[in-house]
């Protein structure tokens, strides 16, 4: 909400210069040439190789999503490579919180409403999550969750 308070003014601004088209009710962002909707931020869930549709090693994930973020695409690791293990025994508030919005996400995915992009096929397509709603990290590998 601070963020609308905030930058409304800016967003009548370009809404009344044409270069977007901004529904205030619904908060939806759109290109003004394109139509397209804009994101504040893209979170990742996780990498996928385009070939094999299967997680991509620790080292790919990391450049890819290192190139993402110095191309401003993305803020933020993937989720599924979230590791917070090292509150477990320093600061247990934190990862019972952490654990507690974890499992939503992990939970809310598990019928689909993951979006996915085949940069080899051009093509858009939705995923689910089908690993695991818990991280026990004696097992956990950091990547498909299973």
């Amino acid at each position: 909400m601070d963020e609308f308070e905030n930058l409304g003014p800016e967003l009548k601004q370009m809404r009344d210069a044409g270069k977007i088209e901004w529904d205030p009710e619904t908060g939806i962002i759109r290109n003004a040439k394109d139509g397209k909707p804009f994101s504040g931020d893209n979170d990742p869930f996780m990498y996928l190789d385009p070939d094999t549709g299967q997680p991509l090693n620790p080292y790919r994930t990391n450049t890819v999503n290192s190139n993402l973020q110095q191309n401003g695409q993305t803020l933020h690791n993937g989720h599924a490579n979230w590791d917070y293990s090292g509150y477990q025994k320093s600061n247990t508030g934190k990862f019972d919180q952490f654990t507690d919005i974890d499992g939503r996400i992990l939970k809310g995915h598990q019928d689909g409403g993951l979006i996915a992009y085949n940069p080899r096929t051009g093509k858009w397509y939705e995923l689910d999550w089908g690993g695991s709603t818990t991280r026990d990290y004696g097992k956990w590998n950091g990547v498909g969750g299973k």
